[in-house]
């Protein structure tokens, strides 16, 4: 190299560089070890491979979020399994001057929904008619239908 000085090959600029070839046309390839120093063809000068320098590329990361995304794919997971277990009951309730009207509907067959229906029920009624006993008769002018 030009002033001597050794440089790496990995940033050598090729664009001056003329590829030395043997007799034969193709290209001199040199496999020289540790030490060893090899004559160019056509006494262009020599090649010496003086030494191999041995380094490790490390890398050392740190991510405090692992355990905040752990918990929340956690937390993810356990809500879509609460979703797959828990029943699904709507109840519809319409109160009007002359009736209480309450329907109940379930995803599936469910037997729990008219119990839940009838505690909607007694609960709006309680509400609707305060003065008027649970199990008691109802008046002519309060009508119910389930």
């Amino acid at each position: 190299m030009p002033g001597g000085q050794p440089q790496s090959v990995y940033t050598l600029d090729t664009a001056k560089l003329t590829q030395i070839t043997s007799a034969n046309g193709k290209p001199v390839v040199l496999r020289l070890r540790p030490g060893e120093t090899v004559q160019l063809p056509g006494g262009r000068g020599s090649v010496t491979f003086d030494t191999v320098v041995r380094w490790a590329g490390l890398s050392v990361r740190s991510d405090p979020a692992t355990m905040f995304t752990m918990i929340s794919a956690l937390l993810t997971v356990a809500g879509l399994i609460a979703t797959l277990l828990v029943r699904r009951r709507r109840v519809f309730v319409r109160v009007t001057p002359d009736a209480v009207e309450i329907g109940g509907l379930a995803k599936s067959s469910d037997p729990g929904v008219e119990r839940v229906v009838d505690q909607v029920r007694d609960g709006i009624l309680e509400r609707v008619t305060p003065a008027t006993p649970r199990g008691a008769a109802r008046g002519p002018d309060r009508k119910e239908r389930a």
